[in-house]
């Protein structure tokens, strides 16, 4: 998938990158958790 310069300015704001450390990667370890030593598959679309 290409992305336009919009698109691209967006994915790499430091904003976003504070919003996943902070917010996104704290909710999926309590959904989750670690799972070292494992296999996972992630299935999404987009």
């Amino acid at each position: 998938m290409k992305m336009n310069r919009l698109e691209k300015v967006l994915m790499n704001s430091p904003f976003r990158a504070a919003f996943h450390r902070w917010v996104e990667a704290p909710l999926l370890l309590r959904l989750g958790g670690r799972v070292e030593g494992a296999k996972v598959l992630e299935v999404g679309c987009g």
